[in-house]
């Protein structure tokens, strides 16, 4: 999250992200992170927190995950395309605080009564929470997000990746493919 902040500040109107139906700049996708980041801690998101994100790859999963960075949490990385017993499966496993999600996906899951928050058709929500810093930066070690591979079993399995690893990953990627 810091990262991202940080460009946000030194060009704040350059392109952040783009998906073919929206386009964010750094500033933009700064401050809508930050507002997810209330509302989660709003909902009792804190440090380490699970927060299932179900989402398509897009403007509204960057800004969900950075959000839930941004609040402490976890990121539990689901799969809309999955299966929606396997989708369940990993609800019910990692009980999450919180849900991010898409409304135009309509999943019929369980969350278990947790705030759910429709990335795509709560903007009004998000729009109406604080912009400034929650002031929750995470840990190096803290986990960053968990992803289930499917395993020799069909089972899922849980492989957590700390924000030390998602960060030297970012700057891998950037000193090896000349990103500026």
């Amino acid at each position: 999250p810091d990262l991202i902040r940080e460009q946000a500040r030194q060009a704040p109107a350059s392109t952040a992200v783009c998906d073919g139906r929206h386009q964010l700049g750094y500033a933009e996708l700064d401050t809508r992170a930050t507002q997810v980041a209330w509302w989660l801690a709003a909902s009792g998101v804190a440090a380490e927190t699970p927060v299932l994100l179900a989402a398509e790859r897009g403007t509204e999963m960057l800004v969900g995950m950075l959000g839930t960075f941004r609040s402490g949490g976890v990121a539990v990385l689901a799969d809309p395309g999955h299966p929606a017993f396997r989708l369940q499966r990993i609800i019910d496993r990692s009980r999450p605080a919180a849900v991010l999600t898409l409304a135009r996906l309509g999943l019929p899951l369980d969350y278990h009564g947790v705030p759910v928050l429709e990335l795509d058709a709560h903007w009004v929500v998000v729009r109406a929470q604080p912009t400034g810093d929650l002031g929750r930066p995470p840990h190096p070690d803290q986990l960053a997000y968990l992803v289930h591979t499917s395993g020799s079993t069909g089972e899922p399995k849980r492989v957590g990746v700390p924000h030390r690893s998602l960060a030297h990953t970012v700057r891998t990627h950037q000193d090896g493919h000349r990103i500026t």
